[in-house]
């Protein structure tokens, strides 16, 4: 945990409550909040046909639907504290249960551990949507180390000036060095190395070169598609990129 301000943020574990599904239900006069929680390493992306043959906890779901309603105690209560909703935009009082990796309810509860948060206010951590990490003139992991301290547990990093540099190299540079970070980090491949056609820069990022990043983890998708010609005239090379992309996310940004 970590607390700047009197904001107390959930950072620990690489961002707890982030990547969230919620659900209010009504138990006992009690609001639930149920969310199910997602690690990069532990709960990568999966297709619809790889989870087929994932089968439920049905123990685990018992055992969690009993310490939402407040049969049994949660592993950890964070007591007291002043929760931020941001669906919501308000604040309100109260007790958040979690039961390992699963934030099972809000409302009043105890648990086997608990932290007292009074005066403290609770919120998810922030998400760095579009981040050119080599930018900031120091290391990756020196900049996520800092902002992980102010509560940022997610980056989404498109490194295109270190593909302009360093093409496949500078991306596994990125890559290789917040590995470790405690943050989530996640990288968006450069779509447009050279920006343009006719700059002098140190390497032409091709669609052929990208193909063997699409099975890694941490690779979300096309970054940044800003040559706007080359995708409303069909270029080849922006055409290939995209298709390569079909199934994952692509970012954009549009002629003024």
């Amino acid at each position: 945990f970590s607390g700047k301000k009197g904001i107390l943020m959930i950072t620990a574990e690489k961002g707890l409550l982030l990547r969230a599904g919620r659900r209010r239900v009504r138990t006992r006069g009690k609001a639930l909040l149920s969310t199910r929680m997602r690690y990069a390493a532990a709960w990568p992306e999966e297709s619809h046909e790889e989870r087929k043959g994932i089968k439920m906890d049905h123990n685990k779901l018992r055992e969690y639907s009993r310490a939402a309603q407040g049969l049994d105690q949660a592993d950890l209560v964070l007591k007291n504290a002043r929760i931020a909703d941001v669906f919501c935009g308000a604040f309100f009082q109260g007790d958040v249960a979690v039961c390992g990796e699963t934030i099972v309810g809000v409302g009043q509860y105890e648990g086997r551990t608990e932290v007292d948060l009074t005066g403290k206010t609770l919120c998810p951590g922030f998400i760095d949507s579009h981040l050119h990490l080599e930018s900031t003139l120091v290391s990756p992991g020196q900049l996520i180390c800092n902002a992980a301290a102010f509560g940022t547990t997610t980056f989404i990093v498109d490194p295109h000036e270190s593909a302009n540099v360093a093409g496949g190299a500078g991306i596994d540079y990125i890559l290789e060095q917040t590995e470790r970070a405690p943050a989530n980090v996640y990288v968006m491949l450069p779509s447009c190395v050279p920006a343009a056609p006719g700059e002098d820069n140190g390497c032409v990022f091709t669609a052929a070169q990208m193909a063997r990043y699409l099975g890694h983890p941490r690779v979300l998708g096309l970054g940044e598609v800003m040559d706007c010609p080359a995708v409303l005239s069909g270029a080849p090379d922006m055409l290939d990129k995209l298709d390569l992309f079909r199934d994952k996310t692509s970012t954009a940004t549009r002629p003024a």
